[in-house]
């Protein structure tokens, strides 16, 4: 599991709106955070540990956010799972 539904927020970062936002990782060895330096930007890369795949982008400025990380998620990245109690 990468993200849990109760930490999905709705951000109002400009060029941000739309895209699942999450404000953390449901576990942190799920992750790998890179720098990433493309097109001009400054930003960190979010990667899936366990397949190496490109999940999207982590801001750290987003005021929508609890607490300010956003981790910006490509939808196509996503798989929903009914929580098990």
């Amino acid at each position: 599991m990468l993200f849990k539904s109760g930490t999905k927020f709705e951000s109002t970062l400009p060029g941000l709106v739309g895209w699942p936002a999450f404000s953390e990782v449901a576990a942190n060895e799920a992750v790998e955070l890179v720098p990433d330096n493309t097109l001009g930007m400054a930003r960190t890369e979010i990667i899936c540990k366990n397949c190496g795949s490109h999940l999207g982008h982590l801001f750290e400025d987003d005021p929508s956010s609890p607490n300010g990380k956003h981790y910006c998620i490509n939808s196509v990245c996503l798989n929903f799972e009914e929580a098990k109690n």
